[in-house]
Order: structure tokens, then C-alpha cells, then sequence
């Protein structure tokens, strides 16, 4: 069966255990495809954990804000990684694939 990197490129958005998982899978068979959602949902939840440290400065408003943006990348994310398209979130994405990019491949 030819590994298109689509099953960890999935499983990466179902929690951090998922992309646990979805890590294991992209480092026993490598695809770009994979790779690119695995760096996509790290750094979203780096962005959400952040999110949450800071939280206590933050108006409730600015917070409700941020979590439905992050929300929404996720799902864009998901359907990306479903259609097995390799594209970055929009907004973060680029930024994510600069800085992951040496970690992660």
C-alpha cells in the first residue's frame, strides 16, 4: 500500500495524542504530506496553550475571539488534511512552516 501521508495528517488534529500518534506514524513512513499537518497542528496548539497562559490578562471577548479563530483553523486543517491537500493554515500558517520547518520534516 503507497503511503500518502494521509492517516497521520488526520490523526495529527484529534488532540495531542493524536498527533502523538500521527508522529509515530510520519517517523516510520515519511511523507510531506504528513510532515506539513504535523507542523500546522503543533503549532496550533503551541497558539491555543498560549492562549491560555496569557488568558488571565485578556478580556473574555479578546479570548472568545481567539478561541473561535483557532477553532476554525483547526477545522480548515482537518479538511485539508481529509482532502489531502499540503497547505498551510491561513493567517499563521507560513509562520508555523518557518519555524517548524527544521524540527519537523
Amino acid at each position: 500500500m503507497e503511503n500518502n501521508g494521509k492517516l497521520p495528517a488526520i490523526v495529527s488534529y484529534l488532540t495531542i495524542i493524536g498527533w502523538i500518534i500521527g508522529m509515530i506514524l510520519h517517523q516510520n513512513n515519511p511523507s510531506s504530506l504528513s510532515a506539513i499537518h504535523l507542523r500546522q497542528t503543533i503549532g496550533l496548539y503551541i497558539i491555543w496553550l498560549l492562549l491560555g497562559v496569557v488568558s488571565i490578562a485578556l478580556s473574555p471577548f479578546i479570548i472568545s475571539i481567539a478561541s473561535i479563530f483557532i477553532a476554525v483553523l483547526w477545522l480548515i486543517g482537518l479538511l485539508n488534511a481529509v482532502g489531502g491537500k499540503e497547505l498551510a493554515l491561513p493567517v499563521i500558517g507560513n509562520f508555523i512552516e518557518k519555524t517548524l520547518k527544521p524540527y519537523i520534516n
